[in-house]
């Protein structure tokens, strides 16, 4: 494992800008140096912890301090550091040495692996799409470099790259084991989540619990609309057709409504059982990690090492309502303009123009029962941890004075912790956007194409052109599209210079062809049956197999108009359940067929389940609310946003956003710095000490 890791390594300057990475950590440095000339001595939580790193310097292995409740990872990796700065160099400030381990283990690193995250998470966009990525939204290498940036001066994360803090180390690993899920590095994964559990115990519900979730997400194959699953399937069609065809109903986030997640999730369950030797053996590693951390619990009787008088687990649901504003607050360069083209009565701004209003806006019969909970968590499960209200050093304490100056003022906050939530869970799905030159767009996938397809299995379908000119031209038609909730017309049919010669196949299926004979490559490599050049032989083979056909499309050559050709369509998984004896040889670690989902790239409800999930998990247990715990439940959040298409009217070449994001976190940072170096004051039980605002 420890020479895959060196190799992760070595790969990482090839993929991304070092100019860009000098940036994030030219700035944490000059952070970290303002902060030993101003602060010289420890602060806050870092008189524990560079206590305790202290104790283990000098060799007191078996010292801790009651006040810690984290596990000594922090410190464990400090030694060594100290060690190469003893050798260098006569320390000058254990403080300041210290210190730096943020910026060396952190703002060095940070970079590189939330680019590589990234990086997978864009590959696992494109290898949905058997279809012409160019027509796809996509970031440019320089947007991901850019995105990277942002992500790395993340406010609540970028402030302690100056501290003795643990939460850059713990987020950092926590990305490590997610870049190795991405790269299905099981190996790795195990031994990378085992020492991210070393920084923070809540770390396991991400790399055990939320990975966990999109390995088995992952290792099931997914039902298709129209084929597997009815284009509105009812719940009973769901848990049904799950345990027959041993598939997963789920759809997209751009296309899911309420009730679509609550189907996702049964359907997991149901082919989960119905799979159940496959799943289990795919979630060995994160079962390992779920076992290690129990241990540790039964070993220390909790979950915290220390203080554990102040830090009792608890149900604290209002976590998950605070949380959706700090997303606003922090994001609103993507969430804004979001909320803004959503409920525009024109639905358009700065050339943002949805294709589908489906889920721009909410509908009544679920904004009022999410209310109502809302409401009842408010009213019931509102907890102030003492601390919260008693530490006037930390910007919570100033949002929680106002919140509670008035006990109506909770309950109005509840319709912003809606629409906050609303806008953050709706723009993974995609962002409303503009049709790219009659391509699909996000929100408008092929399921209406497949459905298409699938209408009418013992019916033919007639194959036709629009009408051709004297000189071989087509003519500017107009053609009918029947999609999930009727038809669109009035849709323009676009033609390109693909040669006239190709298979019947890749020009149905829109490809280029390479024309070999007597089948082409193209089908071969995409898993299709060539069905041959001409009407005859396309007649000949479909009476000896059918070939998969993706969509609905129309040939490029006419055909009479009497004369019918039916369409081949895929064929539906088996209806037993996945076993190591049925499947055949692939890619998948298990030997899984071939997953028959839809070829359109996106977030599916899986991933957000899953995501939602983890964070709940590690939310809810903690009684107090610190700006900090939100880091991670932000970081993998933000790293999924899509990217935006081209064809709007503003920075057609590098989404604006980014940019909105850059100034708005260089603001942020801005401030907060200023105000923690320059703007200190004196409790007055504690003359002389200077206390300083801070996250």
């Amino acid at each position: 494992m420890s020479l895959q890791v060196f190799r992760y390594i070595l790969e990482w300057p090839r993929h991304f800008n070092l100019y860009t990475y000098a940036v994030v950590v030219a700035l944490a440095s000059f952070w970290m140096y303002k902060i030993n000339i101003t602060v010289p001595e420890p602060y806050l939580d870092e008189y524990f912890h560079i206590g305790q790193a202290e104790q283990y310097w000098l060799g007191h292995w078996e010292s801790w301090d009651p006040k810690i409740t984290t596990p000594p990872g922090l410190y464990l990796i400090s030694y060594p550091w100290l060690m190469l700065q003893t050798f260098l160099r006569t320390p000058a400030s254990i403080t300041a040495d210290l210190r730096s381990v943020n910026v060396i283990f952190g703002a060095f690193f940070i970079f590189p692996i939330v680019r590589k995250v990234i990086d997978g998470i864009s590959d696992t966009r494109e290898s949905l799409s058997s279809e012409d990525l160019k027509s796809k939204p996509r970031w440019s290498s320089l947007e991901l470099d850019h995105a990277t940036v942002n992500i790395c001066l993340f406010p609540p994360l970028s402030f302690f790259y100056g501290l003795y803090y643990t939460d850059v180390l713990a987020a950092l690993v926590a990305l490590y084991t997610y870049a190795f899920y991405l790269k299905r590095r099981k190996n790795s994964l195990v031994g990378v989540g085992l020492l991210s559990l070393l920084f923070r115990q809540t770390n396991i519900f991400w790399v055990a619990v939320f990975l966990g979730a999109l390995e088995v997400s992952r290792t099931i194959p997914k039902g298709r609309s129209g084929v597997e699953f009815q284009v509105k399937p009812s719940f009973y069609e769901v848990v049904a057709e799950s345990w027959r065809r041993s598939c997963h109903f789920d759809p997209l986030v751009s296309q899911a409504g309420f009730e679509d997640y609550i189907k996702s999730d049964i359907s997991l369950v149901a082919a989960s059982l119905a799979n159940l030797p496959v799943v289990l053996r795919s979630i060995v590693p994160y079962l390992i990690l779920l076992s290690t951390f129990g241990l540790f619990i039964l070993w220390n009787s909790g979950v915290v090492l220390g203080d554990k008088e102040n830090h009792i687990a608890s149900i604290h649901l209002s976590q998950m309502l605070y949380i959706w504003p700090y997303f606003m607050f922090f994001s609103f360069p993507f969430l804004g303009f979001y909320l803004l083209n959503s409920v525009s009565h024109r639905g358009r701004l700065n050339g943002l123009r949805s294709s589908s209003t489906k889920h721009q806006v909410p509908r009544l019969v679920v904004t009022g029962p999410v209310l109502a909970v809302m409401l009842a968590v408010v009213h019931f499960n509102t907890v102030i941890h003492p601390f919260t209200l008693a530490d006037n050093r930390h910007y919570i304490f100033y949002v929680f004075r106002h919140l509670l100056r008035h006990p109506a003022i909770k309950y109005c906050a509840t319709p912003v912790y809606f629409v906050c939530a609303w806008a953050a869970i709706g723009i993974i799905g995609g962002l409303p956007d503009a049709q790219h030159n009659g391509e699909y767009s996000t929100g408008q996938s092929l399921q209406s194409d497949v459905e298409q397809d699938m209408k009418g299995r013992k019916s033919s379908i007639i194959c036709g052109l629009p009408d051709v000119q004297h000189h071989g031209e087509h003519s500017t038609t107009q053609s009918s599209h029947s999609g999930v909730g009727g038809v669109m017309k009035g849709r323009k049919v676009i033609f390109s210079n693909r040669p006239k010669t190709g298979c019947m196949t890749c020009r149905r299926r829109k490809k280029k062809c390479d024309q070999p004979q007597p089948e082409c490559s193209i089908c071969l490599r995409d898993g299709f049956i060539c069905v041959g050049y001409t009407m005859r032989d396309t007649e000949q083979k479909l009476n000896n197999e059918k070939a998969p056909i993706s969509s609905e499309r129309h040939l490029e050559k006419p055909i009479a108009a009497n004369q019918e050709l039916e369409l081949p369509h895929p064929q539906p998984p088996s209806t037993q359940p996945l076993t190591h004896s049925t499947t055949t040889e692939t890619n998948s670690p298990f030997n899984l067929p071939p997953n028959p989902t839809t070829t359109e790239p996106g977030t599916r409800t899986s991933f957000l389940l899953a995501w939602l999930l983890a964070t709940t998990l590690s939310l809810i247990t903690a009684p107090l609310v610190e700006p900090r715990y939100f880091i991670m439940p932000w970081l993998i959040w933000r790293l999924h946003l899509p990217p935006r298409t081209r064809g709007g009217a503003v920075y057609t070449k590098h989404d604006y956003r980014l940019w909105l994001e850059t100034a708005w976190f260089l603001l942020v940072n801005l401030v907060t710095g200023y105000v923690f170096l320059n703007r200190g004051f004196e409790w007055a039980q504690e003359p002389g000490l200077v206390q300083r605002f801070m996250w």
